[in-house]
C-alpha cells in the first residue's frame, strides 16, 4: 500500500486494539476514484500519559479541522486528518479521550485516482460514500468503555 495504514492514526503512535474494515464491494470495481478501503479502529496511545498530552494533535497529522463529540455520554476531542498524494488520498476523523490511558477511535477512508479516463468510468457518488460512512459509524456509535 502506498498510503498510511487504515487501522491506526497515521503516525500518531497508536497501538491498535481492534479494527473493522468495510469490505471492498463489487459495486466499486469500475468506479474512479477507486475505493481502496475504509475502516473503524480502536487504539491506545501508550506514549501519551496525561490528559493534556492525549488531547493534543500528533505532530505527524495533517489536521483539516477540530471539534468535540459525545459518544454514549463520553466526550472526545476530534481531529479531522487527511493526506493526498499524486494518485490518491486518505482521510477521516480521529477521536481521542483520556480514560486512565490515552485512547483513540478512528474512521479512515482511502481512495486511489488511477490513470484512467474519468469520463469513461463511473464515479463513486455521494450515496456510495454515505453507505460506507453509515456502516462504519455504527461501530463508532456503539463504542463504550466497560470500566
Amino acid at each position: 500500500m502506498s498510503q498510511a495504514p487504515l487501522c491506526d492514526d497515521g503516525g500518531g503512535g497508536a497501538r491498535t486494539i481492534a479494527c473493522f474494515a468495510y469490505p471492498k464491494e463489487e459495486k466499486f470495481r469500475d468506479k474512479n476514484p477507486h475505493f481502496i478501503a475504509a475502516a473503524f479502529f480502536v487504539a491506545e496511545v501508550p506514549d501519551l500519559k496525561t490528559e493534556q498530552s492525549c488531547l493534543q494533535k500528533s505532530p505527524n497529522w495533517m489536521v483539516t479541522g477540530t471539534r468535540t463529540a459525545t459518544i454514549n455520554g463520553v466526550h472526545f476531542g476530534v481531529f479531522e486528518i487527511g493526506d493526498n498524494w499524486t494518485s490518491g488520498g486518505q482521510w477521516g476523523p480521529i477521536y481521542r479521550i483520556f480514560h486512565g490511558k490515552c485512547y483513540e477511535l478512528g474512521l479512515q477512508t482511502a481512495m486511489a485516482r488511477g490513470g484512467y479516463d474519468d469520463d469513461a468510468m463511473k464515479k463513486i457518488n455521494k450515496q456510495d460514500m454515505q453507505d460506507v460512512d453509515t456502516k462504519l459509524k455504527q461501530a463508532l456509535q456503539s463504542f463504550e468503555f466497560v470500566k
